[in-house]
């Protein structure tokens, strides 16, 4: 399942999305394998597709319909939330299933 992660950073004022798109893997019922795609830095960096593969396996710790809570190997968690797709972004959206804006929980 293709995913794309999303965070709002705020610095100096100035806002900026960064955001990853990634192919998520199931290994087990609560393990998941995610493989870094693309990384979208804003302007004027712009859109970078990975050319060397960079992964990590994370835990599912709790899911419902629209939150998923995961941690990777170093233990940090991870807020996962479903957003709907508006009518009209569907066909842009590549057939992805799911978007989800991850929240870096500290």
């Amino acid at each position: 399942r293709r995913v794309r992660s999303s965070l709002l950073l705020l610095r100096n004022g100035v806002r900026r999305r960064l955001a990853y798109s990634a192919e998520l893997q199931p290994l087990s019922a609560r393990r998941l394998r995610e493989e870094i795609l693309a990384l979208e830095l804003g302007a004027p960096l712009g859109r970078w597709e990975l050319s060397a593969t960079k992964s990590r396996n994370i835990l599912v710790t709790y899911l419902d319909s629209d939150t998923m809570i995961v941690r990777d190997e170093s233990g940090a968690p991870e807020i996962l939330l479903r957003e709907t797709l508006r009518p009209g972004r569907r066909e842009k959206a590549d057939a992805k299933e799911a978007n989800l804006r991850s929240t870096r929980a500290v």
